[in-house]
């Protein structure tokens, strides 16, 4: 078992950086998995083209740190993930978009101090998406625990994914 933790990923001002940055680190720690071990085009076509796109963009959330911590089970060819992203917006919204491939299983969801009911939530073609029964708005958490076998990468690092191979050195 392999533990890794990024903390303080902050932004200032623009949120392009970490959106970048969890785009491109995501993808590769994932926050791409289910509890099997779905072949390449089991991912949704939405996360294979990651980069916050659509609903997830146009909701107008700011990321301004990102708290992720990894635990790698390599025999299993499993991970498990918790990321707790802190978020602000300056119009309240009701309903929050977070990109995860549809690969992975949530086990939990937290929106600031409440962990969320599996009717308050969905996850589906690569999207999670937060129904909160009141309007949030300024700065806010959400934390959300998943695991599973991330896709295996066909083409290592152009197409994302794990790699599980092992170096000549072990």
């Amino acid at each position: 078992m392999l533990v890794i933790r990024i903390r303080s990923v902050k932004t200032k001002g623009s949120s392009k950086t970490i959106r970048q940055f969890l785009t491109a680190i995501i993808p590769l720690l994932l926050l791409s998995a289910c509890a099997s071990n779905a072949p390449f085009d089991q991912s949704a076509s939405y996360t294979l083209s990651t980069g916050s796109k659509g609903k997830v963009k146009a909701q107008g959330l700011s990321v301004s740190h990102a708290d992720l911590t990894f635990i790698i089970h390599p025999q299993q060819k499993r991970i498990e993930g918790l990321a707790a992203l802190s978020l602000s917006t300056h119009q309240p919204i009701q309903t929050i978009y977070i990109d995860l491939d549809s690969r992975f299983i949530i086990s939990s969801i937290q929106l600031g101090s409440k962990t969320l009911n599996r009717e308050e939530f969905t996850h589906e073609n690569g999207l999670i998406t937060l129904l909160s029964n009141e309007q949030v708005a300024g700065e806010f958490t959400v934390t959300i625990r998943y695991q599973g076998a991330p896709r295996i990468a066909v083409r290592a690092p152009w197409d994302g994914g794990f790699v599980w191979s092992k170096t000549p050195t072990g």
